[in-house]
């Protein structure tokens, strides 16, 4: 069955998670996709990733890339030479849909910006995207994830207050900043039903941190409410609303009431707290929270997890022990949900990944392919193009392409 955006035609112009992830999006869904590396692939595809060492010689793809590039071909070209540009301007022609994360004005050196491919090709959804921004003071700086967080106002807040902060353990504006694109990419495809042009449209790592932030960030904007480092809280939620140590492993409290906090105190069977007027408004126990973890602390780890889980829910309240992966990935609920995905690669036999998040009762979306090799598709794509066998041998020759090996 046919997945949503069966019949698109994506070409992909991108290095790294932003990009890669988008169009990789666009291909679970169905799309066609074509990623353009370099002849030596694009840098992360070797590039080094904690407990393993990667070499280009031994052409072995690192985690990252393997998980952000699946569900495309891959076609090894050399846009700077004028045969490889022509193979270029041949695939955006015939394309639905370019997406690209160099920074501004690179594609234009190329001769591969919007203003050129869209006067040859006026349907084309071009998506641009970057990591703050096609213009302004900071375009053309070199961004990244860290980078795009810290200016976003996030890594402010992280971490204990009068102590260094925490620097999040996951990419998060480059993952959300892909899910976010792609939805920009879907919609521009819809508005071209109905107009029958295609359009630029963008987004960069900045914005996506920022939208993120909606409810932090609204809030500072209407009433003045400024992030800071809570360590263990959170903006929006009540302490002690949070992580705590049970006597096996980490838990979280997802307590938020304001009226709950002598009843919890009942449950950890610390009931003087939750009547000491010291303690007695939401107010006077943030002030003194400092005073409180202690004894909550010394609470949890009192009981096993699984104990404190029986306990909150027979009274009717929350606690939830914090999953490892190896917990994760085999949770029947996981199963249900069907989020680990299994492919056959080439070199790596089974390939394990996570699987789409977004499920569709007519049209499932179903990865069409592990990630490629480096120029596993340049023969395919080249003759697609009307190349022929010895036109393309010829282009390998000279280093205008390179073929799978």
């Amino acid at each position: 069955m046919a997945g949503p955006l069966d019949g698109i035609r994506v070409l992909e112009f991108t290095s790294g998670a932003f990009g890669g992830m988008c169009a990789m999006v666009l291909g679970d869904l169905g799309a066609s996709v074509i990623k353009v590396e370099g002849l030596g692939g694009e840098p992360l595809r070797y590039g080094n990733m904690p407990g393993r060492t990667y070499a280009v010689e031994t052409r072995d793809e690192s985690y990252k890339w393997l998980a952000w590039n699946r569900s495309k071909r891959s076609l090894a070209l050399d846009v700077k030479q004028p045969e490889g540009l022509d193979v270029a301007l041949k695939l955006a022609d015939r394309a639905d849909v370019l997406v690209q994360s160099f920074r501004p004005g690179v594609m234009e050196r190329l001769g591969l910006g919007h203003a050129e491919l869209s006067k040859r090709n006026p349907r084309l959804i071009y998506c641009s995207l970057s990591g703050y921004g096609e213009e302004g003071p900071l375009a053309h700086r070199i961004c990244g994830d860290m980078w795009a967080q810290a200016f976003g106002g996030l890594i402010a807040a992280q971490g204990t207050e009068g102590q260094p902060p925490y620097l999040n353990s996951v990419a998060l504006s480059d993952h959300a900043g892909a899910v976010i694109s792609a939805f920009g990419v879907v919609s521009a495809l819809f508005a071209r039903e109905r107009t029958g042009v295609g359009q630029k449209i963008s987004n960069n790592l900045v914005n996506s941190v920022m939208f993120m932030q909606s409810t932090e960030i609204a809030a500072y904007l209407m009433d003045d409410i400024k992030m800071v480092r809570r360590g263990r809280g959170w903006l929006c939620g009540q302490f002690p609303f949070g992580a705590f140590r049970a006597k096996d492993r980490d838990i979280v409290s997802v307590f938020g009431s304001r009226d709950e906090w002598p009843k919890l105190c009942d449950v950890l069977e610390i009931p003087e707290l939750g009547r000491d007027p010291r303690y007695d408004t939401q107010e006077k126990r943030e002030a003194l929270k400092h005073e409180l973890y202690p004894h909550l602390d010394a609470a949890f780890s009192r009981r096993t997890a699984a104990e404190w889980v029986s306990i909150f829910r027979a009274s009717k309240m929350r606690v939830d022990p914090a999953q490892t992966y190896d917990e994760l990935c085999v949770h029947p609920q996981t199963q249900a949900n069907d989020m680990v995905l299994t492919q056959e690669h080439p070199k790596r036999g089974h390939l394990r990944s996570v699987g789409v998040p977004v499920k569709f009762e007519k049209t499932p979306a179903t990865p069409s392919a592990p990630p490629p090799l480096l120029g596993q598709h340049t023969r395919d794509i080249l003759a697609e193009l009307g190349y022929d066998a010895a036109r393309i041998k010829e282009l390998a020759t000279r280093a205008v392409v390179r073929l799978d090996e």
